[in-house]
């Protein structure tokens, strides 16, 4: 036990940091879908407009391994979140879809990228006997943190520029903790690319699986904070709406891990599936 309270007290700046991060980015993804709505973005631009941040992602996957190995975990995350933040900051300087579409494809970029630095980070930190719980304080503190940026909402009106500053605040004080770490980063590697081709052998259900899961979270994440609006909740109605959402995830994730870890794996993904679109079809017809 006590190694891994040590692990997790060694690991707490970039804990500290990745929470300030996500804060931030929880909160811009609703802030955006709320205020692109009041500047009447169709929902269609929304939609691309949500969907550039996917694909910034995917992009962000490609590259940070490379950026990486070029100049180091820390450097690599600092620039990457001085990116994020500068992104942030764009939204308030150019109002339209496609400027939009374009700032919320470089935070994709960047917001993979760091992920990809701290949760390599952590994983090189962790032992076999540990890392399953650190892995946990790790999703602990991530779902907490998307909690709070969405109460972060109400705290200003969503149409003017303060919540974007704060966006871009909460991005740059999160490069200080990691910057000034004492933990030792891991030494760099030589990407290895792993084929998508290869991936669909590997796992087929998973990789099918996953691209289902990108498809709906895509679509949530983009045009939930709209739908929510639509039908008449006001910005703490939203908020607490998105909350919920997240809240929820996080209770299921032990039981889910649990369940399929003594039932087939299949089974137990079909019934979630299941149950996870009748609850969203519920939820729109309701």
């Amino acid at each position: 036990m006590n190694s891994v309270r040590e692990q997790i007290v060694s690991i707490s700046s970039l804990l500290v940091g990745m929470s300030m991060l996500l804060i931030g980015n929880s909160l811009q993804g609703t802030l955006l879908a709320i205020r692109a709505a009041g500047e009447q973005f169709s929902s269609n631009a929304i939609g691309i407009m949500a969907s550039g941040y996917f694909l910034g992602f995917v992009v962000g996957t490609m590259i940070t391994a490379y950026l990486i190995e070029r100049a180091g975990h820390i450097r690599a995350f600092t620039a990457l979140a001085s990116l994020a933040s500068a992104s942030a900051l764009g939204h308030i300087i150019l109002i339209d879809p496609i400027s939009w579409t374009i700032f919320r494809a470089i935070s994709g970029v960047c917001f993979a990228g760091i992920y990809m630095v701290i949760e390599s980070w952590l994983n090189e930190r962790a032992t076999n006997e540990t890392r399953g719980q650190v892995l946990a304080a790790y999703m602990a503190v991530n779902l907490l943190s998307l909690t709070v940026g969405q109460f972060l909402l109400s705290t200003s009106d969503p149409h003017g520029y303060v919540l974007f500053c704060l966006v871009s605040i909460l991005v740059s004080i999160a490069i200080i903790p990691v910057s000034i770490t004492r933990t030792i980063a891991p030494a760099p590697q030589k990407p290895r690319p792993l084929p998508i081709r290869r991936l669909f052998k590997i796992s087929p259900l998973g990789f099918i699986g996953c691209f289902a899961y990108g498809l709906a979270m895509g679509a949530f994440w983009g045009l939930a904070p709209v739908f929510a609006g639509n039908v008449g909740l006001d910005i703490d109605g939203v908020a607490l709406f998105m909350s919920l959402c997240i809240l929820g995830g996080g209770l299921m994730q032990w039981p889910m891990g649990w369940i399929s870890d003594h039932f087939d794996r299949r089974l137990v993904l079909l019934i979630g599936c299941l149950l996870s679109g009748g609850m969203a079809f519920l939820v729109a017809t309701g």
